[in-house]
């Protein structure tokens, strides 16, 4: 099975809310295999020695990323194995690019406080959304002083 279709795997299981235990423990090992054999071919024998004798060969883009991937592979593909993780960081991308949108259609904030008055109710949703909690009631009930989870 290749990267992309085990990946793909996941994410599949991830939209049905269901998780093939089973994959998961075939698989299991595969992704260190597919790094080991990935450092190899990513290797680069063509790069140059350094001018001075005795140093180190430099190493490609590809090498290091080989490298970084093989010693954080637990860390790089614990969304395979733990469905509370996501794939990507898109959410987090999201959360920015409406400060972004507002930031090119006003062209600026007019005051200070308007900015951050625009960043805590932007923050304030975007946390009920993720924890599945009504926004417009979570903003009425905020008006009143009531809020329905704890803000720092």
């Amino acid at each position: 099975m290749r990267v992309d279709q085990y990946v793909r795997t996941s994410i599949l299981d991830r939209t049905t809310k269901t998780r093939e235990m089973t994959i998961v423990h075939q698989e299991n090992g595969v992704d260190r295999r597919l790094a080991t054999r990935g450092a190899a071919e990513w290797t680069s024998k063509a790069t140059k020695q350094p001018k001075a004798t005795g140093g180190k060969r430099k190493k490609s883009k590809a090498e290091n990323l080989a490298i970084r991937f093989r010693l954080y592979i637990d860390t790089v593909l614990r969304f395979i194995h733990d469905v509370r993780i996501p794939f990507d960081n898109n959410q987090a991308e999201r959360d920015l690019r409406m400060v972004k949108v507002k930031q090119k259609v006003s062209r600026a904030f007019r005051t200070t406080t308007g900015a951050e008055w625009f960043a805590r109710l932007r923050g304030f949703i975007s946390t009920c959304l993720k924890q599945n909690i009504p926004v417009l009631a979570s903003l009425t009930d905020a008006t009143r002083g009531q809020f329905l989870f704890q803000t720092t």
